[in-house]
């Protein structure tokens, strides 16, 4: 795999071998959970009701807000390298301007709580690991708590799904709430393409 610069190549991702246990002496890798910040959302959407525009409208209008909800990202350590799920959240949401006032779900129905030493690099940096260092990100979606800390792996592999990535462009990317606007400007993902063999427990497959 090369770096996330120059051209898009493509992944392919079939079934995953199976692990049988989680201890790193015995299969080498370990998982580590990183919580870059807080997320505050409204009830309904943490428990929607209903479908389309009603449930969209139910969220908005929604006066219950939630607990601090935690924004996570996880570290991988596998032998061939280390792998980063997500990227967390970035403290710039504080920033008047960052998340755009006319979208009514950022204005009216999220609310963030991230200091810069909870950005996924400092992190790192904290926890002994240089951001150059991690060998893949994994994006598993591109919303900007997924997507936000992008700027600390400009020397990283990012690998996402062609169809999330598709789905994120452009103005009609923006009114379903990604802002690509705010992607570092050197962001060339390698592409995965899912077969249509399930993977994992969720039973992710390509449409």
């Amino acid at each position: 795999m090369r770096s996330s610069r120059g051209t898009t190549p493509t992944t392919t991702v079939g079934p995953p071998r199976q692990v049988m246990s989680p201890r790193k002496e015995e299969t080498g890798i370990s998982i580590h959970p990183i919580r870059t910040g807080s997320v505050f959302v409204h009830e309904r959407q943490r428990e929607g009701r209903g479908h389309g525009l009603m449930r969209a409208a139910r969220t908005l209008t929604d006066r219950n807000w939630t607990p601090p909800l935690p924004i996570y990202a996880w570290l991988i350590e596998h032998p061939e390298g280390l792998i980063l799920v997500d990227t967390g959240e970035t403290a710039r949401t504080a920033t008047p301007g960052y998340l755009p006032r006319w979208h009514p779900y950022h204005r009216l129905a999220v609310r963030f709580d991230v200091r810069p030493e909870d950005e996924i690099g400092p992190q790192l940096t904290a926890m002994g690991v240089r951001p150059n260092d991690v060998r893949w990100v994994v994006l598993t979606h591109l919303h900007t708590d997924h997507a936000g800390g992008l700027h600390h792996f400009p020397e990283s592999t990012i690998l996402v799904r062609r169809t999330e990535y598709e789905a994120a462009q452009g103005f009609a990317g923006r009114l379903r709430g990604y802002l690509p606007h705010r992607w570092p400007t050197w962001f060339r993902p390698r592409f995965l393409t899912f077969g249509p063999t399930p993977v994992g427990p969720a039973g992710c497959a390509e449409a």
